[in-house]
């Protein structure tokens, strides 16, 4: 079976955690500078996760500068569904994520989304690169950037929640592959023919 790159069929600037567009999220909270130091504060963002029967996904940031998964301050919610709540300045940062829908033909997706943080806390989801497949084993024999392949292994099972390794820190060729499949926003499906 081969790789195919396939054409954007999602919007763009859109956020896979929310469902929202572009510089409408609802879950950003407006810090401006701070009127007593003159310094951009610290914006609200979310990730997510759930594990349960036939809906399982995980949602992080990832910092491009430091090329590893950003350790939310804090989350909400339980072991089966919940929200990874960060503070982040304004920037650009990458939401990586891995989603599974045991309905849906491929089942499982890999996505990493350039996502910026203006500075008053709006986020502006650009572009992806989105990887569709239904087998483990294909996932771990492709050439992909190790966060992608990492996600996947992180992700939660059944009623758990995911267990990613914050302090895993990656190469910077590893990180600049992973800009450029965005960048080019790359598709593959497993299973479709490559020209």
């Amino acid at each position: 079976m081969a790789n195919t790159q396939i054409p954007n069929t999602q919007t763009p600037n859109l956020s896979p955690v929310t469902g929202q567009t572009q510089g409408t999220q609802g879950n950003t909270q407006t810090q401006n500078l701070s009127p007593v130091t003159g310094q951009t504060q610290l914006c609200t963002v979310e990730g997510g996760y759930q594990g349960t029967t036939h809906i399982r996904y995980v949602y992080v940031f990832f910092s491009v500068k430091k090329n590893k998964f950003i350790k939310p301050m804090r989350g909400s919610g339980g072991r089966v569904i919940g929200k990874y709540i960060y503070k982040l300045y304004p920037g650009s940062y990458l939401l990586i994520g891995y989603d599974s829908r045991s309905k849906e033909e491929p089942p499982r997706t890999i996505i990493a989304q350039l996502v910026t943080i203006d500075n008053e806390c709006k986020e502006h989801y650009g572009d992806s690169a989105i990887i569709r497949f239904e087998n483990f084993e294909w996932i771990e024999k492709q050439d992909l950037p190790q966060m992608l392949k990492d996600i996947v292994r992180w992700a939660p099972g059944y009623h758990s929640r995911p267990n990613i390794d914050f302090n895993k820190v990656y190469s910077e060729s590893e990180t600049q592959r992973l800009l450029e499949m965005i960048t080019k926003k790359v598709r593959i499906t497993e299973g479709e023919e490559h020209e």
